[in-house]
């Protein structure tokens, strides 16, 4: 998961082992099952989120009913060719 996350930062810019190893220290890697949520309604993110494989989508919740997603993160808009 790590290799993933470092060849997707290495796109824009160099990252020294340092950094790389500074940057791992404060990751939680953390797998979701489908249909499972990262955050429920109400719930703050504390954290960012990075998908390394499979899909996450977002929702707007209103008083009258859930709306159309308005983000989707794909693996493969990630994947280094």
């Amino acid at each position: 998961m790590f290799e993933i996350l470092r060849e997707y930062f290495e796109r824009s810019f160099p990252v020294t082992e340092e950094n790389f190893a500074l940057l791992k220290s404060v990751m939680i890697p953390k797998t979701l099952k489908k249909g499972e949520f990262l955050l429920h309604d109400g719930e703050v993110a504390k954290y960012g989120a990075f998908v390394t494989k499979g899909i996450l989508r977002s929702y707007v919740l209103t008083i009258k009913e859930r709306m159309p997603s308005i983000f989707k993160s794909f693996q493969k808009q990630r994947q280094i060719q």
